[in-house]
């Protein structure tokens, strides 16, 4: 999931022109772009990738408890 929603940031932070002249010629609004590409190159974004390992982390170490203890269950 990480790298899906890094397809989507990544333009937006390294090729911010192209990524504005591409969204104008799609029928995007000016004042959207500008303040969706404000977004992502503020400490928004940062706080968003910080959230997603941490959710990540969290979430690995709750399935592997869950499993452990599924597994315990069916070799007994």
């Amino acid at each position: 999931m990480f790298f899906l929603w890094l397809g989507f940031v990544l333009p937006m932070v390294i090729m911010k022109d192209c990524y504005i002249e591409y969204a104008a010629l799609r029928g995007i609004s000016a004042d959207y772009i500008s303040s969706i590409v404000t977004m992502m190159n503020s400490p928004v974004a940062l706080a968003g990738l910080i959230g997603f390992v941490v959710g990540a982390h969290i979430g690995s170490i709750l399935g592997k408890r869950l499993l452990k203890n599924i597994l315990k269950k069916q070799l007994i």
